[in-house]
């Protein structure tokens, strides 16, 4: 596919959904300009 018609293909997808991670000092900013956050606990498990 060239790289024109792959452009073209791409600006007739709609998004869906969209995930971020945010590492930032503003949490309570995210919070406040979007509907849904999830606060990340970072729970690890040693396998």
């Amino acid at each position: 596919m060239s790289l024109v018609r792959a452009v073209f293909y791409l600006m007739d997808m709609v998004r869906l959904s969209t995930f971020a991670h945010y590492t930032g000092d503003e949490g309570a900013q995210i919070k406040r300009d979007f509907s849904r956050v999830h606060e990340c606990m970072m729970y690890e498990r040693q396998l």
